[in-house]
C-alpha cells in the first residue's frame, strides 16, 4: 500500500489511518490517528480534556435549533494506541490505510 498525498485524496472522516506530517522543527513524523471533516464528528465529553480545547474551539451547526451539539474542528488528529490522548496536528502531507489485523487477513484467505 502506497502513501496517498492529501491533495489527491482524504480518508473517510473519523476512520483510523496512519499519517505522515512535518513538525515545527521540520522533522517528518508518522502517527496513528484520523482526519475529521468539518461538522462530521461529534465531540464527546472526554474531548474537553483530550484536546485541551475550551468550548469556543468546537464547531457548531447553525441549523441546530438547540445550538448545543459540539463538533471537533476540521483537521488531523494523532491518537495513542489506546486513545489515551489525541492532539490536532498540522503539516500533514500523506496518509495510508491501516493494515488488516491477523483475523481479518485469515478470514479473507479462508473465504
Amino acid at each position: 500500500m502506497n502513501w496517498i498525498p492529501i491533495e489527491k485524496e482524504l480518508p473517510e472522516s473519523g476512520k483510523r489511518v496512519i499519517f505522515s506530517w512535518i513538525n515545527r522543527q521540520g522533522f517528518r513524523r508518522t502517527s496513528l490517528g484520523y482526519y475529521a471533516e468539518y461538522l462530521a464528528l461529534f465531540a464527546e465529553d472526554t474531548w474537553d480534556n483530550c484536546l485541551e480545547l475550551d468550548g469556543d474551539a468546537f464547531d457548531y451547526k447553525e441549523s441546530d435549533k438547540h445550538f448545543q451539539e459540539p463538533y471537533i474542528p476540521k483537521g488531523w488528529y494523532e491518537e495513542g494506541a489506546e486513545g489515551e490522548y489525541c492532539y490536532q496536528q498540522n503539516g500533514v502531507t500523506h496518509w495510508r490505510p491501516l493494515l488488516k489485523n491477523p483475523e481479518e487477513e485469515q478470514s479473507e484467505t479462508e473465504g
